[in-house]
This record gives C-alpha cells, structure tokens and sequence, in this order.
C-alpha cells in the first residue's frame, strides 16, 4: 500500500510554527545580489536557498587569492561552510547549476588548455620514474654482492633532482568521496577544492562517512581552519596536508538534517562542525511558483556573475604539489576594525542571554569569524584594491551572517511547543517506537499517550499538514498511514 503513495518529505514538527525573517538581500554586492534576484523571479526558489549557492561559489573561487587577519594573532582562511534544507521539488540542483556554471566553464576550459603539457609531462615522469626504479634495483644489487656502489649513489642522487613537476589540473569540487581520498587528493592534488552536492545524502551515505563520520567531520573541522593535518599510514605512507583551502555546499532535505541531530556522534551540535556553517531552511516557494518567462537581464547578471567568478579563479595564486605557497593577508581599515570589534562584544553578550543566542551559542561563538570571512569574500568578488577590507563590507557581513543566527535560532533554539505539536510528537513518538506504520484513528487512542479525541484529531491534521501521514477516512474508520521513512532510512548519519 505505502509503495503506492506519492510520499512528500516530512517537515520535522520543530520547523512548523517558526517564523523565518526576510534575507538581507540588500547587503549582498550588487554583482551578487543583481545574479540572485533576476534569477529568482524566473527561477522563483527561496532567496537564501539560491544566496546560499551564490555564496558558495563566491567563496571557492576566491579561497586561493587572500588569508584575513582580525588582528596580529588570529589569521584566517576567506573559505566558508555552507549547508541548505529543502525538501525534494525545491529545484535545488537548478540554482546549483545556474550559479556553478562559471566554475564548471573555467575548469573545463582550464583543464583543456593545460592537458597537452600535462601529457607531455606526465609521460618524462613515466620515464624518470623507470629510470630511477631501475638505477635503485642496480644499486640494491650490487651493495648485495658486496660491491661498491658510490659512484651510482651519485647518479641516484642527480636522478631524484631531475624529477619532472606534473602540472596540477584544477578539481574544484568532489561529492562522493571518502576521507581518506580526500586527504589523499588535497595532499598531492590540487590545493583548491570543495565537497559539493545538491543532494547531500550522497555525501553523507558514502562508505566513509558510515564507518566512521566522527573522523571525517574532524577533518572537515581541520580544513576550515586551514590547520596543517599528518596522517600516518603503514600501507600508502604518511600525508601531510598544509597550505590548502577548502570550501563545503550541501544541500539536503528536511528529514537527513534531523537525522543529523539525533546521532549522538558524528554531525550533532556538540562536534563543532554544525557551529562552522551558514545554515538555511528557507520556507518553500512549492504551490506559488506559475511559469514565467526569463527577463533579458537574467542572463547579462549571470554572466557578469560567472565572468567575475572566473577572473577570481585565473588570479588564484600560485600553486605546486606542496600547496600555496605565499597568500597575502587582507586586514581591517581602522575604522572596519572599530565595527569588527563592537559586532564581537554584541554577539559575546549575546550568548550569555537565554533570550537572544544562548540556545545556540556554539554557532554564535563561531560568527565574527564568518564576519570576517565573509567581509574578506565581499572585498575580493567585488575587485576593490587594497589590501584593507571597508566598513561596509564588515556592516554588509554583519547582516548576512546576522540573518543565519537568527535562522540556526529558528531551527535549533529551544521553543515552547502549542499543545497540538506537543500531541503530534507524543503520537509520533510512540507510533515509531512500536513500529507502527498503518493503524486506525481509534487504535491511535490506545497505543498513544493521546487519548482525548479532539486533541487526536488535530495532531492527526498536524501530522498530514506536514507530510508524516496520510489518512483515508470511510464510512466506518479512519485508517491512517504513516510515512515510511519513519521507520526504515536509506541513510544513516
């Protein structure tokens, strides 16, 4: 019966009243914020949902031109964390492809250009690597049958300094990859990439992140902050990953994120990795969104949008195998620190008060970083010269990551619930833990701790308003059918 039904994901019961706020738009950068709005009133998603993409893509192709520093001690990377909630019909992999393609184009473009000398290239490393497998068995043997071997120690030496340099092709963005391939890639690929999906239930069911997710969060914790990483292994030999920079866009549907808050290891609130990102659950445009045909200036936005993605791109700075070697540091106008500053001290004393951000006080502790971060993001996309970052962008960035407190509020603050969510989630509660999946409206007032048939009832409304049931009432019952995920996930977080 349950294969039969068209089932909608599940809005966790927590998110239903909650109100969320209008996006600052208007404290994005015109080159941004221009993309985003001809797009959204073709495209019609959520604004944070496509600013989220935006952003994303901002911060990729501009992590490798800058570090920021707050003040003499505390330098950062400008790569930022982004993650999305939206149910299935969002058109999430639309803006996803709307706003990537200028780093889709330059990598594919890049790429062709540079393939001819990395196969040339490639090939002299083939040869020097027999050349040089052969000289160390030659000199194995001898030193076995007790011959002098100085003379050949000295062509070894000569050889190991005539290694070709293979050109590092850019791979800016994996989806369904492991830890230890990751580390693997970031310590001897490219030294500028990102875990992306607008689907992140790919990302998060991969192998790795199944065995053993509390490992791959850390690193993923370790590359935000752009701290050196040594991984020792007996079989492929020890990594060591310094000098990289790292950027993470995950879009995923309502149920994997209350997934994630239920482990008890891995990606929960406690593990630091959550406290890292600018989160969104944007309320759904579904129902609203009548056809419309694209405006002229859809295109002359996005391609000014894709263009200046690119130039970012071409002017990252120089990399080999060993990283990046020099980035300069952006810092903070005398009067962008003053603003810095007083943003600090607000959001310290907001932390201490139940009634602004205690309740999610581990993200709060994280956002005058993301402040700067984002301002350093401003100051680079929008080409200004310079190396110090204005008080605008610092009000700009304030704005911005302002909103994704208040929405990580919204979603992880403790609120009271009304007594038709608390009746839902009792009934909720005890239809799972008995495994539950087709009963009766009757049968729901023995088997729950609801036991008034008003109240029943409008959970049960509840409940089908927010995609955990369906009900199909006849002449004698009504049979309620819940939804399977409930009891069997594809993916476990």
């Amino acid at each position: 019966m349950t294969g039969k039904i068209n089932w909608k994901t599940p809005i966790p019961l927590s998110h239903i009243s909650a109100k969320q706020a209008d996006y600052p738009l208007d404290a994005l950068p015109d080159i941004i914020k221009d993309a985003i709005q001809s797009y959204a009133e073709y495209g019609q998603q959520p604004i944070p949902l496509l600013a989220n993409s935006a952003l994303s893509n901002v911060s990729l192709s501009c992590q490798g031109l800058a570090n920021v520093a707050r003040d003499d001690v505390l330098t950062s990377p400008v790569s930022m964390y982004f993650i999305t909630v939206a149910s299935s019909g969002e058109r999430k992999t639309a803006a996803d492809k709307v706003f990537g393609k200028g780093i889709e184009d330059w990598q594919d473009k890049t790429t062709k250009t540079m393939m001819p000398e990395y196969t040339r290239i490639k090939n002299e490393y083939t040869t020097w690597s027999i050349k040089r497998k052969g000289l160390l068995m030659m000199i194995r043997r001898l030193a076995t049958q007790g011959y002098e071997t100085d003379q050949y120690d000295g062509y070894y030496d000569q050889v190991m300094l005539e290694e070709p340099e293979i050109p590092l092709l850019p791979k800016l963005k994996y989806e369904d990859i492991t830890a230890e391939a990751l580390s693997e890639n970031l310590a001897k690929e490219y030294p500028s990439t990102s875990i992306w999906s607008d689907e992140a239930g790919i990302f998060l069911s991969s192998p790795s992140m199944q065995k053993d997710n509390t490992k791959f969060v850390a690193l993923l914790n370790r590359l935000w902050d752009a701290q050196p990483i040594a991984i020792h292994r007996k079989t492929t030999g020890d990594i060591f990953i310094k000098d990289r920079r790292f950027t993470l866009n995950l879009m995923m549907q309502p149920l994997l994120l209350e997934q994630m808050l239920k482990k008890g290891d891995g990606i929960n609130r406690n593990s630091g990795f959550l406290a890292r990102t600018l989160l969104a659950y944007p309320t759904s445009t579904m129902g609203n969104r009548y056809y419309k045909e694209p405006f002229k200036n859809v295109t002359e936005h996005l391609d000014k949008f894709h263009r200046r993605i690119k130039t970012c791109l071409s002017n990252t700075q120089p990399v080999d195998k060993y990283g990046f070697g020099y980035i300069p540091t952006l810092t903070f106008s005398k009067m962008a620190k003053e603003a810095w500053v007083k943003y600090f001290n607000y959001i310290e004393t907001a932390i201490a008060n139940e009634y602004h951000w205690q309740s999610i006080h581990d993200l709060a502790s994280k956002a005058s970083e993301n402040i700067a971060r984002l301002a350093a993001l401003f100051h680079l996309f929008t080409g200004k010269q310079g190396t110090e970052i204005s008080t605008d962008h610092i009000e700009s960035a304030y704005q911005i990551i302002e909103w994704h407190l208040n929405e990580a509020k919204r979603i992880f603050g403790e609120t009271k619930l009304t007594q038709v969510e608390h009746d839902a989630k009792l009934i909720l509660d005890a239809i799972i833990s008995k495994n539950i999946v087709e009963t009766t409206s009757r049968e729901i007032l023995r088997v729950t701790p609801v036991r008034d048939k008003g109240r029943r009832d409008k959970a049960i409304k509840l409940l089908e308003k927010s995609h955990h049931l369906i009900s199909t009432p006849d002449a004698k019952r009504t049979k309620i059918i819940f939804h399977p995920t409930l009891f069997k996930t594809s993916v476990t977080v």
